[in-house]
């Protein structure tokens, strides 16, 4: 359980000790695994906020358009 306030670097430090916690020197795969989940998630956030950006750019253009 996490007893920090929400967005303070001890709330996060805690956030990825759980998950690192699933590393184990008998498992190298482990290690693996939670470097490649954590890039896929930059990589689709990244991807969420620029198909989010394009819609604003889209509204935009029609308000400029219609307004």
């Amino acid at each position: 359980m996490i007893n920090e306030p929400y967005g303070t670097v001890r709330y996060y430090a805690d956030l990825f000790s759980d998950i690192i916690a699933d590393a184990h020197a008998d498992d190298k795969a482990a290690g693996d695994t939670i470097i490649e989940a954590f890039k896929l998630s930059l990589k689709e956030w990244r991807e969420y906020y620029e198909e989010g950006a394009k819609e604003i750019k889209r509204i935009q253009a029609k308000a400029d358009d219609e307004i």
